[in-house]
């Protein structure tokens, strides 16, 4: 892919001479990209190029001519591509993405070059590390663009749960709930952060099980979807370790709390020390719950009465 370049700052003589080196071998990389046939047809020489452009790639570091750093390892992955090595491939796009990110702070470039890493992982059947790169992408991109961040979580959780290997994406999962709490997308978090508590459930790893599923009730009470949450309870009901937890009592004290408007009970229920032991954001919205009608609940675990206004 074609990189934008700024203006070229050389910071000592050593570091120009390195960038005029790797210029020199981009140049023989480039004609051997145009070379023909005795009949004058194009026939390329990925191999002579493909060396050329890393040995480039490497000048450019040292010569800290960072932006043509990325397109020296662009180019070279292409040749990989065409080598059929997409191992490789992804090897060059990764490096690439790591100086966007790091040394030229172009966040999204370097979301951009994390996918493409991604891609050729998923092509060569080396699922766990395409899905990591593509977590990679989100934190390149979390600080700038939540919504492009978010995407790319999502995308790693799907690919983590489609082949099998949920239980080593939990931390991408966790994050994701997370932006999508702060986003205020929750339907979108009730359901993931359920797709996790199904992948504990799964592995046998019932303390991360009941401590997820709370979370999800939680959710699904903030989102002020009442029959939702009582829906996910009868699923988790019928699971391992959730009715005698302390986690599920918590949860069937909140449903009680709701379906019988009663905001003392619901205050005890949030006072519950493994509330504080839950992901940040949904400790924080646990604090928020209000029963239909009543007040919220304060930090204290205290419940507040609903202000009406009227005097």
């Amino acid at each position: 892919m074609p990189v934008r370049l700024k203006k070229l700052k050389v910071k000592t003589v050593m570091d120009q001479a390195k960038v005029q080196e790797g210029q020199a071998l981009m140049a023989e990389g480039d004609k051997a990209l145009n070379k023909k046939t005795f009949f004058g047809s194009k026939k390329p020489d990925y191999d002579s190029a493909v060396f050329a452009y890393e040995q480039a790639a490497t000048c450019f570091k040292v010569g800290r001519a960072h932006e043509l750093a990325v397109d020296a390892f662009v180019k070279s992955a292409e040749c990989h591509k065409n080598l059929d090595s997409m191992a490789l491939a992804a090897k060059q796009l990764e490096s690439a993405a790591i100086i966007a990110v790091q040394n030229l702070k172009q966040y999204k470039l370097g979301a951009d070059l994390y996918k493409q890493t991604s891609d050729c992982l998923l092509i060569q059947n080396s699922p766990d590390r395409a899905a990591e790169c593509l977590e990679k992408a989100g934190k390149a991109m979390e600080n700038t663009d939540s919504e492009s961040a978010m995407e790319y979580y999502l995308q790693a959780c799907d690919l983590f749960e489609e082949e099998d290997r949920g239980r080593f994406g939990t931390d991408t999962f966790r994050r994701t709930v997370g932006l999508l709490i702060i986003a205020n997308k929750l339907d979108k978090a009730v359901a993931l952060h359920e797709r996790l508590a199904d992948v504990f459930a799964k592995a046998g790893n019932t303390a991360s099980f009941v401590k997820t599923a709370l979370g999800v009730i939680i959710i699904a009470l903030y989102n002020g979807d009442e029959v939702d949450a009582k829906n996910r309870m009868a699923k988790f009901n019928n699971m391992h370790g959730w009715i005698s937890s302390q986690e599920g009592e918590t949860a069937d004290e909140m449903l009680r709390a709701y379906e019988n408007r009663d905001s003392e009970l619901l205050a005890q229920a949030v006072k519950r020390p493994w509330i504080n032991n839950l992901e940040n954001e949904i400790t924080r919205i646990a604090r928020l719950l209000a029963v239909p009608g009543g007040g919220k609940v304060n930090g204290s675990g205290v419940a507040e009465e609903e202000d009406t206004g009227i005097l």
